[in-house]
């Protein structure tokens, strides 16, 4: 959209020299843009990118979704636990996932209380 947007941006200062662009001219030159961007196409093509429909469980990898380190605690999984292939860059599967990782350090505080 922003690319089109742009564009649209472009051809109404070609059209009108002088001129700047107000809050008043936006919505008008956002119209067309956003048909363009937001067409029946790209909506289905983002759902497939995103791995939504049809489902593919493995457009999002683990390593992605993996907890983040800005508290890290002695029990909480961390991205470093997770081995990945130094060719691909793809987590090499290990013999528990971060999800059972996280359900035991789940399972582990609420022994504790």
């Amino acid at each position: 959209m922003k690319r089109h947007f742009y564009s649209e941006c472009k051809m109404y200062m070609h059209a009108n020299p002088g001129r700047y662009i107000s809050r008043y001219e936006v919505a008008k030159l956002t119209a067309r843009p956003y048909a363009k961007a937001f067409s029946p196409e790209n909506i289905v093509s983002s759902y497939k990118k995103a791995g939504i429909y049809p489902f593919n469980a493995k457009v999002i990898v683990e390593t992605q979704t993996a907890p983040a380190e800005i508290y890290p605690s002695e029990f909480a999984p961390s991205t470093r636990d997770i081995k990945t292939s130094s060719k691909t860059n793809t987590p090499i599967v290990s013999e528990k996932s971060i999800l059972e990782i996280g359900n035991d350090f789940l399972e582990r505080k609420k022994s504790q209380l």
